[in-house]
């Protein structure tokens, strides 16, 4: 290996991701004049050479001048993801480097470009535009994949549905969705979800459960039914010295705030700072 390959990778590396030498070098426990070194010929310590990759979000061959052609970009990905669990890496940049991640897999479904892969994942350049962005929306729509991906700071998240055959009937088969809709429109039943999901799991006794939700005891039994049946609560009994009462656990559903979630972007339609909808065929496909 020409010894002055490294410093050049590490020197465009850096300079694509607008740190300066100083700022490298807090970064992986070094001083300016060592990146400075690093850059103008001389190779790192070897224990020093994953830091460098982990905070660019490449590879280790890379920095040898290896090209990303050669590799699989799923694997890179899961490498530099996996990486984020080091303790000395904040929070923040855990989640940037998943939503680099999630970006580079809508850019490779929507383009399949090879050559810019590179490009998207060793910069970082379009992620923070698109933190940057008043609409920080990516949205995918087309007859291979469905996707949005949601950077903004309150409610950060990432969809990726790819087509499936058949899966239009499995969505639809044997669910009763007009009953679960009916059930979450009931402003009782959706009123104790929402408690439920935003307070300390606990248990509650039937009068218990009326006063910190708030509802009447004469709709206390058909909302907790709904609730049971949609296993936002599940029923246990409790032996009293001269009687067994029933209470009722109440349960964190994912489930539902990934529901919400839907439903918000549902209802309000944001704009998007970029956005693919090529699709030529119904997102539903039934059988006629």
């Amino acid at each position: 290996m020409d010894i002055t390959t490294m410093g050049e990778r590490i020197k465009e590396l850096r300079r694509n991701a607008g740190m300066t030498q100083e700022e490298l070098g807090n970064k992986i426990g070094v001083t300016a004049q060592a990146v400075s070194k690093w850059e103008c010929g001389s190779v790192p310590d070897t224990e020093l050479i994953p830091k460098i990759a982990d905070c660019f979000g490449v590879a280790i061959d890379v920095l040898f001048g290896r090209e990303y052609e050669n590799y699989d970009p799923y694997n890179i990905m899961s490498k530099h993801l996996i990486g984020g669990r080091d303790e000395d890496i904040e929070n923040e940049e855990i989640v940037r480097r998943g939503f680099k991640n999630c970006y580079v897999s809508i850019i490779d479904a929507m383009y399949r470009k090879k050559e810019g892969f590179e490009k998207h994942y060793t910069t970082g350049e379009r992620i923070d535009q698109i933190f940057a962005d008043p609409f920080p929306y990516v949205k995918i729509f087309t007859d291979e994949l469905i996707a949005l991906m949601d950077a903004t700071a309150d409610s950060p998240s990432f969809f990726y549905m790819p087509e499936a055959e058949g899966r239009a009937k499995k969505l639809l088969e044997n669910t009763d969705y007009v009953s679960l809709f009916a059930a979450l429109s009931d402003p009782d039943v959706f009123n104790a979800i929402l408690y439920m999901q935003s307070h300390k799991l606990s248990r509650y006794t039937k009068s218990a459960f009326i006063a910190k939700v708030g509802i009447s005891a004469e709709r206390a039994d058909e909302v907790l039914e709904t609730l049971r049946k949609y296993k936002f609560i599940h029923v246990d009994s409790l032996e009293l010295d001269d009687a067994v009462i029933e209470t009722y656990q109440s349960n964190w559903i994912s489930y539902f705030m990934m529901f919400l979630q839907s439903a918000h972007y549902l209802l309000n339609r944001f704009q998007c700072c970029s956005c693919s909808s090529r699709r030529s065929e119904p997102p539903l496909k039934l059988d006629d």
